[in-house]
């Protein structure tokens, strides 16, 4: 559980890799045209201005403490020594998201945390003077309940069959122990497993939430590492962010803002992330997360029987601000309300909504944080590099499309030259000669002999697709295996982090796993990071692609 892996490390360009969007690789570059729209180039030297400006802006650390010293009493989970420095002037935080996701999801998920405690570190190197801390904010409030009902064990999909409504973090865990006996079964009967389940059945106890189980989960994880667990989803937090809400509501000025931002961003070359709302909050009632609209006497709440008049509304606001939970528009304003942050730790999607932010921050007030793109990582099993080494291939292959890999793998193992790109460019050629000649003696015959290379190109093509499907035949053994190999490694064509769970991994290493991610990890460097386990009897190296 605890023996490190020896991992050789190697770093893609997100550009090379070819599995980034446009967006992701001009962030990565540093595109000016993209870095426009955010505060600073994700840089170490950048943070010195934004801890200058953080200095300058109020936040109620003491309010913060006590919150969240009141919430892992809830996880039963004891919390880092880093929550109590939040109370001093001199901490920071930087803060990384997610949703309260089944077991915590994808890989990803764990990725996005690692990546945020690799910043600290940095940080706190670079600014001696200052102290950051990794904070981890629970996006509890989301009620995308498919975006987060299951999880995948290797190709077995764990569902938990929730059949409630409302924010899913507020979602109590009914029935989650169907979920939970099929992870004991995914993960097997090893003494590491049961370990690893019996932490899971601990937290995800039937008369918890789904939030706070998950918050419970990621404390317990990550408390060795400093990371500080905070739910936003509180009425002291949502007291700090009660003007926000009445201008939001009252007011709807976020909507001109973003559109705005959204449009500058299109001119640029870049596509709207975020779907902007005229009042961008949700009212939260028991079981249920339903969305405000203005209409001439007032405010309704969408799908019920509710209506607010406009004073009725402010009333309500002051009297109750955790009613009223934020979108994706608004939430970013609540995190930076209540915490002394500096940079935003997010994959792609969440730095593209961001990058949308800036004009609506300053119009209410608040300071920009750093958006850092997290890292990304993609780790090859012992046992698939031996089956890569016997197949002659390098993981990077198994990036791009699937089917042009297995024309060049059959074709590169047969002794014949079946590549007729060169044959047919010398039968144009000569048809081209010939359709000249035509044409000098009758125009009208130029295209004739045009025809005909067209159609000798296209036969070609044909014959090498039916010679390839043979050879595919000949070799099915090495069809098959790297077939399965791309499945596993890159299943449905995407990489690992988007869908499988870190839980096999840490199964089989324990904390050793984060902490081999955390030797290599660096938001601040965008590559992807391709972590080659050494089989027995290899030496590790480290080197750099791209």
């Amino acid at each position: 559980m605890t023996v490190k892996p020896p991992v050789r490390v190697d770093l893609l360009s997100f550009r090379e890799s070819g599995q980034f969007a446009n967006r992701d690789i001009a962030y990565a570059e540093a595109e000016p045209t993209l870095l426009a729209f955010a505060a600073a180039a994700p840089t170490l030297e950048a943070f010195a201005k934004t801890i200058s400006a953080r200095r300058d802006q109020a936040v109620d650390r003491q309010a913060l403490v006590e919150v969240v010293t009141t919430q892992y009493q809830t996880y039963k989970v004891t919390p880092p020594a880093a929550l109590a420095r939040l109370a001093e002037s001199n901490t920071f935080t930087v803060v990384t998201a997610h949703q309260a996701s089944l077991f915590l999801g994808p890989l990803y998920y764990v990725y996005k945390i690692l990546s945020a405690v690799s910043l600290a570190r940095q940080l706190n190197d670079r600014y001696p003077d200052t102290h950051v801390v990794p904070v981890f904010v629970l996006g509890a409030e989301d009620h995308d309940l498919e975006e987060i009902d299951h999880t995948f064990i290797e190709s077995t999909r764990i569902h938990w069959d929730a059949q409630q409504n409302g924010a899913t973090g507020a979602m109590q865990l009914d029935g989650i122990s169907t979920a939970l006996d099929e992870v004991a079964a995914a993960l097997g009967d090893s003494y590491a497993a049961q370990q690893v389940v019996s932490i899971l059945r601990k937290t995800y106890c039937a008369d918890r939430s789904l939030g706070v189980a998950t918050a419970a989960f990621v404390a317990e994880l990550f408390v060795d590492y400093g990371v500080v667990v905070v739910n936003l989803n509180d009425r002291r937090f949502k007291q700090a962010f009660a003007q926000d809400i009445a201008r939001e509501i009252l007011g709807q000025e976020s909507r001109a803002l973003v559109e705005a931002t959204q449009t500058e961003l299109h001119a640029a070359g870049f596509a709207a992330q975020a779907y902007v709302r005229e009042i961008n909050f949700f009212y939260l009632q028991d079981g249920r997360r339903d969305r405000i609209e203005r209409d001439t006497e007032g405010f309704r709440i969408v799908d019920t029987r509710l209506h607010f008049s406009e004073a009725e509304m402010c009333a309500e606001i002051e009297a109750h601000p955790e009613r009223f939970s934020p979108n994706v528009v608004m939430r970013p304003l609540l995190q930076e309300r209540c915490l002394p942050n500096l940079a935003y730790v997010g994959g792609g999607g969440e730095l593209a909504y961001w990058l949308e932010r800036r004009r609506q921050f300053a119009h209410f007030g608040l300071p920009f944080p750093i958006l850092v793109r997290r890292d990304s990582a993609w780790w090859i099993e012992a046992t698939a590099v031996r089956r890569l080494d016997k197949l002659g291939l390098r993981p990077a292959d198994l990036l791009g499309d699937p089917d042009a890999l297995l024309r060049r793998y059959v074709k590169h193992h047969h002794e014949c030259d079946l590549n007729f790109a060169t044959v047919s460019a010398q039968i144009n050629g000569l048809l081209t000669d010939v359709s000249e000649r035509a044409a000098s003696v009758d125009p009208t015959l130029r295209q004739r002999p045009l025809a005909t290379a067209a159609y000798v190109e296209n036969r070609l093509a044909d014959l090498e697709t039916r010679l390839v499907r043979l050879l595919k035949r000949k070799h099915e053994r090495e069809v098959t295996l790297i077939r399965s190999l791309a499945q596993d490694l890159v299943p449905n064509g995407g990489l690992q982090e988007r869908r499988e769970s870190f839980l096999p991994l840490y199964v089989r290493y324990g904390k050793a796993f984060f902490d081999v991610l955390l030797e290599h990890f660096d938001p601040l460097a965008m590559r992807l990071k391709v972590f080659t386990e050494v089989p027995a009897g290899s030496l590790p190296s480290r080197h750099a692609e791209g």
